[in-house]
């Protein structure tokens, strides 16, 4: 972060690592550590799902209950005919 570069922070399991990480530019939480989440935020990043989801908790100085997005994968990945 010290480079100025723009830095995206990947929290697994607790969201309130944000609060060590205040100036990163984007910021996803799976709320979960086990090896679904892992593939999952992989998958998110690269495009091949949607990312949705709302904080189900604020943190303090940073961002309130509520707070989310939703962005359309950009690489879905067809299986079997479907998008998945």
């Amino acid at each position: 972060m010290a480079t100025g570069k723009p830095v995206a922070l990947i929290a697994m399991g607790n969201p309130y690592v944000l609060r060590n990480f205040p100036t990163v530019t984007a910021y996803l939480a799976t709320y979960s550590t086990v090896a679904p989440s892992e593939v999952a935020v992989v998958r998110a990043l690269f495009g091949e799902i949607n990312i949705h989801g709302r904080l189900p908790v604020t943190i303090p100085g940073q961002a309130r209950y509520g707070d989310g997005l939703q962005v359309q994968a950009t690489h879905p990945i067809k299986v079997s005919g479907a998008t998945q």
